[in-house]
């Protein structure tokens, strides 16, 4: 019985890492989605600049 109860135990510790480090990788995911719109807001903001400038 107590064979059973380490490995729950041993199985539990293991899940909370898992967990803990899908928690990060989201978080990181998270970062870089943001990068990624704040980089292509102001490649849309040249753009439209280059536009204004071609026009005039």
């Amino acid at each position: 019985m107590e064979t059973a109860v380490t490995e729950a135990t041993r199985l539990s510790h293991e899940l909370a890492v898992v967990v803990r480090e899908r928690d990060e990788w989201k978080k990181e995911a998270q970062r870089h989605t943001v990068l990624i719109t704040s980089f292509r807001k102001v490649v849309c903001t040249h753009e439209a600049e280059m536009r204004e400038m071609s026009r005039q």
